[in-house]
């Protein structure tokens, strides 16, 4: 069964919302473990991360970044309902 292109879009960004949302939704469940990472990229990540789970303003900016980018999707979701046809 092929599904339209419209129909295609609309799922993913219902998929996009979801997922954000549910980031969201543990991002205060989450904690970054690893203590040695094994190289300088995952230090690096592992660094941007702690960064952003301890810090007042870093918590500020990953769940407004989670919110805004949900937003933006929603968005998408309702200029396609929108649309004349």
């Amino acid at each position: 069964m092929k599904l339209s292109e419209k129909t295609q879009e609309l799922l993913h960004n219902l998929f996009a919302v979801l997922c954000l949302e549910f980031l969201y939704y543990i991002y205060d469940f989450w904690t970054p473990m690893e203590e040695f990472p094994s190289s300088w990229r995952a230090g690096l990540l592992e660094a941007i991360l702690r960064y952003l789970h301890n810090n007042k303003f870093g918590v500020f900016l990953g769940k407004g970044t989670l919110l805004v980018l949900s937003s933006y999707y929603i968005y998408k979701i309702i200029r396609d309902f929108s649309k004349n046809k």
